[in-house]
C-alpha cells in the first residue's frame, strides 16, 4: 500500500474499533446502571463514569475516524469542540482511573490501619470525627456484642444479630474485615447519632430480636398497612419533644434499618392523619407561619361550609 494511502486505513481501523466496542461499552454501562447492587457499590460507580468518559470518547472518535480518512476538517468549530471534549474526557478518565486503583487497594487491606481509624469519618454524614474515637485493629473472639458511642460520648451495646437490621453496622463490619467470630473491641463512634436516639434504637433492637428482618418484597406488599405494634407505639410516644422523634427518625436513616423507618413512617402518618394544618402543627411542634395560619383558616372555614351545605341539602331532601 502506498504511503499516501496509510490514512486510509488509519482511518477505517479507528471506524471498525468504534463500532465494534460502541455496543459492547452500551450493553455494559445498561447493566450497571440498572442493576441496583452496582450501584451501591463505590467501585461500580467508578467503573460506571469510567464507562461514560469511555462511551463520549468513542462517540467523538467516529468525527476522528472521518477527518482522518478525508485528510480535511470537516468543520473548524466541531474540531475545536471534539478536541476539546476529548481532552477533558481523557483528563476525567485517568482521575477516575486512579479512585478506583486507591479503592481496590483500599480493599484488599493495603490502607487497613488507617482505614480502620478513620472509618466512622467515612461513614459518618459529619464532617466532625473525634480523632480518640478510632477503631481498635485489635479483635476479640468471644463477644457476641459491639458497642457503639453516640456523638455525646455515651456507649450503647447491639449484638451481632443486630446487623441483620442496621445495613450501615453490616456494611461497616464487612468493610473493616470483622466478621461474627472477631468483632471489635472499641465502641465505633456514631457521630450523626446522639445518645437518646441511639437509646431509643437499642431498644426498638430488643424488642424485635427474635424477629428476622423484613425483605423489600415484603415491606412493598404491606405497604398500605400502616397497623403498629401496641409496643412500638408506646416506645415512640416517649419520644417528646417531637425533636427526640425526628432525631430517631434520622438516626434510623443514617443507620440504614428499613424496618424501623417503615414503623417510623407509619406511626407519624397514623398521628397526622384527619387533622387539620394547624393540629398537624401542633403535633409537630413546628409552628405555623401568619400566611400558612390565614390559608389554613380557610381551608377550615371552606370545609365548614361544605358541610353546613350537605347538611342543608339532607334536610331539605327529607
Amino acid at each position: 500500500m502506498d504511503q499516501d494511502d496509510n490514512h486510509l486505513l488509519v482511518g477505517l481501523l479507528y471506524l471498525l474499533i468504534v463500532i465494534i466496542t460502541l455496543p459492547i461499552h452500551l450493553i455494559v454501562l445498561m447493566v450497571f446502571i440498572s442493576d441496583k447492587t452496582f450501584r451501591q457499590r463505590d467501585a461500580y460507580k467508578l467503573m460506571i463514569h469510567i464507562g461514560v468518559a469511555d462511551f463520549i470518547q468513542l462517540l467523538f472518535h467516529v468525527y476522528t475516524a472521518f477527518v482522518t480518512i478525508s485528510l480535511n476538517n470537516i468543520d473548524a468549530v466541531l474540531e475545536k469542540v471534539s478536541g476539546g471534549t476529548l481532552n477533558a474526557v481523557w483528563i476525567a478518565h485517568v482521575l477516575m482511573c486512579l479512585l478506583l486503583a486507591l479503592n481496590r487497594l483500599d480493599v484488599v487491606g493495603r490502607f487497613d490501619i488507617l482505614r480502620r481509624k478513620y472509618s466512622a469519618h467515612l461513614y459518618s454524614r459529619s464532617s466532625t470525627f473525634n480523632h480518640n474515637q478510632s477503631l481498635s485493629p485489635k479483635p476479640t473472639m468471644a463477644s457476641e456484642t459491639v458497642k457503639l458511642a453516640s456523638s455525646d460520648g455515651k456507649e450503647f451495646e447491639v449484638q451481632k444479630n443486630d446487623f441483620q437490621k442496621a445495613n450501615l453496622l453490616k456494611t461497616m463490619m464487612a468493610d473493616l474485615g470483622f466478621d461474627e467470630d472477631a468483632l471489635p473491641e472499641e465502641a465505633i463512634p456514631m457521630p450523626s447519632v446522639n445518645a437518646d436516639a441511639l437509646e431509643t434504637i437499642v431498644d426498638w433492637l430488643r424488642m424485635h430480636e427474635e424477629e428476622e428482618p423484613r425483605s423489600e418484597e415484603d415491606r412493598q406488599t404491606h405497604r398500605f398497612n400502616r397497623n403498629v405494634s401496641k409496643e412500638d407505639t408506646e416506645l415512640l410516644d416517649k419520644q417528646f419533644p417531637r425533636s427526640k422523634l425526628a432525631a430517631v427518625i434520622n438516626a434510623a436513616y443514617y443507620l440504614e434499618m428499613p424496618d424501623l423507618i417503615d414503623t417510623l413512617v407509619k406511626y407519624t402518618a397514623n398521628n397526622l392523619e384527619g387533622k387539620t394544618a394547624e393540629e398537624m402543627s401542633k403535633w409537630l411542634e413546628i409552628p405555623l407561619k401568619k400566611d400558612e395560619r390565614k390559608n389554613a383558616a380557610d381551608d377550615q372555614g371552606a370545609d365548614e361550609g361544605e358541610s353546613s351545605e350537605k347538611r342543608e341539602r339532607t334536610e331539605g331532601d327529607n
